[in-house]
């Protein structure tokens, strides 16, 4: 078998090598195309190989050089495609191994994105050094149904001896860093910073799509892009806007009083039903949230979205902080991807799943059950989290938090079920925890004076129950009863005091909040 780099003569052979393995229902419809492959044969941003049996094309794969920016010196690698019958011969360790040889003093960072539906390219990246640092779920769309994908990182000389020390992550990214770090044999040096609010999402600006006539006005603004960037991609303002226009990429702009104060550059893939992030360019941390949310809520409506990708700095706890608040989730930790300066940088990647993951029929190699295992817990611990902020965001004692408090309040509270009948606290006993009912009904008993208990009450979705407990440590004076399977926010009074104290801004919110709750329950009576 020989491996060589492809040539004019070999393009339609690779379609026709792609229209036998995959069908129609490949995600790169290019290489579909015999004239864009020609095209990219000899483009400088790709290098393509093939292997060759007796003059017959039996495999292929490629490098592509674009996945970053200019500076970053990244290589993607894939479409590894090898003919089923000459499956189990070595024949695509062989081919990635060659676009190693072939790429290997022109790129830093290697990545490829291997399909979860059988390991065999799981097997192939791991025995050429490439090992997994992620797992994307729902990442790309086929004709019946979205695919997940595990990502996997090689880092190549001097990425190590560049990589910027210590990054500094918030608490729910830090045991997929930690994990892909050691798979790629790096000491962990991680930071967890987890005492950061976000960037406040609360203000509002004017917004609209960027025209060819605001490209200057957005090539003023330094910060964030230039100075101390936040955001990663491949593509870039300063490329220019005829680059920008035949990338397909799109910017949201915000304004106030019809001065431009930043905007959120991102492309949309209409195939994959994909929004990912390119850039953030911003005058203040205000609008740094605006356009974040703003671009959350658009996506599904505007673009028809069902995923949000962002790659983001692992130095910028504030960022991760206000994407996790926005219902992000970290699926992939890249060590040493992108070049700043004299340096390079450590990225997060974070997505937003817009419809439920699909991961049933998936085969991992070990080291990929691990991230899969990591990327799950990630999302079921967002959507418990996001659920307990908007049953908290209905709740009398938390009005007027902002959406950083409610965050910071979901962290120290619990979802838990429970059936109908069930007895959740009884009169008398001493207890420490607060109730918010998110699903269901329950019934509030009591014993009056001379009489049998009786129900004296009930409360409704979003509403308190013991919420005394916090200004007096007595016993309870009523029972709580679910009158149907009913979901109830469970808060412990003392993690509750306990963030009460060091944010004292959400501690005066809540006692005032208490305060109205108690007057108006006095006049009631």
């Amino acid at each position: 078998m020989e491996i060589t780099q492809a040539d004019e003569n070999d393009a339609q052979l690779i379609m026709n090598l792609f229209v036998k393995t995959y069908g129609p229902d490949y995600p790169f419809k290019k290489f579909y195309d015999p004239m864009w492959l020609t095209k990219s044969i000899y483009s400088d941003d790709n290098i393509i190989l093939v292997a060759k049996e007796k003059n017959r094309i039996v495999g292929t794969g490629s490098v592509f050089l674009t996945a970053g920016g200019f500076s970053d010196l990244i290589g993607e690698f894939g479409r590894l495609v090898v003919d089923p019958k000459c499956g189990r011969k070595g024949t695509g360790t062989e081919i990635f191994n060659g676009l190693i040889d072939a790429s290997s003093e022109i790129i830093q960072f290697g990545f490829a994105e291997c399909r979860a539906v059988h390991s065999g390219a799981q097997k192939i990246s791991e025995r050429c050094g490439f090992f997994p640092t992620g797992f994307e779920p729902n990442k790309y769309q086929l004709a019946t149904a979205r695919e997940n994908v595990v990502f996997v990182t090689r880092l190549f000389e001097p990425a190590l001896s560049l990589r910027r020390n210590n990054p500094r992550v918030i608490a729910c990214i830090y045991p997929m860093a930690a994990k892909s770090m050691q798979n790629l044999g790096l000491p962990v040096d991680l930071i967890v910073e987890d005492e950061v609010d976000g960037y406040p999402t609360e203000k509002t600006f004017d917004i609209m799509e960027l025209q060819s006539a605001g490209v200057s006005p957005l090539l003023r603004i330094e910060r964030g892009r230039i100075k101390n960037p936040e955001v990663f991609g491949n593509l870039s303002l300063s490329y220019g806007f005829f680059k920008i226009a035949t990338n397909q990429a799109h910017y949201l702009v915000a304004k106030d009083k019809g001065v431009i104060l930043g905007a959120i550059g991102f492309t949309v893939d209409v195939i994959d039903k994909k929004v990912k992030v390119l850039e953030l360019i911003e005058f203040d941390d205000e609008v740094k949230g605006f356009l974040l949310s703003t671009l959350v809520k658009l996506a599904p409506e505007n673009y028809e979205a069902q995923y949000i990708e962002m790659d983001v700095s692992a130095y910028s706890s504030q960022m991760q902080k206000t994407l996790d608040r926005l219902g992000f989730v970290p699926v992939a930790y890249c060590p040493s991807m992108v070049f700043r300066g004299v340096e390079r940088l450590d990225v997060v990647r974070m997505a937003k799943l817009l419809i439920p993951p699909d991961v049933r029929d998936i085969k991992l190699t070990s080291m990929a059950k691990d991230m899969f295992k990591l990327a799950m817990k990630d999302l079921e611990c967002k959507k418990i989290g996001l659920e307990i902020t908007e049953v908290t965001r209905q709740s009398d004692i938390f009005q007027g938090l902002s959406d950083g408090e409610l965050s910071q309040l979901a962290q120290i509270c619990k979802m838990v079920s429970y059936p109908a009948g069930k007895t959740i606290c009884s009169e008398g006993e001493c207890g420490s925890e607060i109730f918010v009912l998110a699903e269901g009904k329950a019934s509030v008993f009591a014993k009056r004076t001379g009489k049998k208990r009786s129900k004296i009450g009930s409360i409704s979705q979003g509403e308190i129950f013991g919420e005394m407990a916090i200004i007096e440590d007595l016993p309870r004076v009523a029972d709580l009863v679910t009158d149907v399977g009913s979901k109830l926010v469970v808060i412990d009074r003392f993690e509750l005091e306990n963030l009460m104290n060091k944010n004292s801004h959400l501690g005066k919110i809540v006692m005032q909040n208490m305060a109205k709750g108690l007057s108006r329950k006095l006049r009631r009576i």
